[in-house]
């Protein structure tokens, strides 16, 4: 079983579990960061969130007919990560907070993070 990366962001990687079917697995597939199971999949195409900024990480696949090569790689760096919550922003379902993600957006410097929680 081969896995390929497909992107890597500051908190995410996208990665790719290569075989002949089209969008889903034969079989549910587990998926581990750093040797923890982080969870149980059946799609070819996997994102695992919630990384940290600039820190090495080793992905690989586990299911009846093995183990995966290991991913490994380094998430990008972020100058800063910004809550939208710390502009004002509230998650209750009726508050429009386009003026708090607007704020955050622009108060970010270069290679920041905007989190959308």
């Amino acid at each position: 079983m081969v896995i390929k990366l497909l992107c890597r962001t500051a908190k995410t990687i996208t990665f790719q579990i290569v075989n002949d079917q089209c969008f889903y697995l034969e079989e549910n597939t587990e998926i581990y960061v750093n040797g923890v199971k982080e969870k149980i999949t059946g799609k070819n195409v996997n994102t695992v969130y919630e990384l940290i900024p600039d820190k090495e990480y080793t992905i690989y696949v586990m299911n009846s007919t093995g183990r995966s090569n290991d991913l490994k790689m380094r998430t990008k760096k972020a100058a800063s990560v910004l809550d939208i919550r710390e502009f004002g922003a509230v998650g209750d379902g009726k508050t429009l907070n386009t003026l708090a993600i607007q704020t955050a957006i622009y108060s970010a410097p270069e290679n920041s993070v905007i989190e959308i929680p």
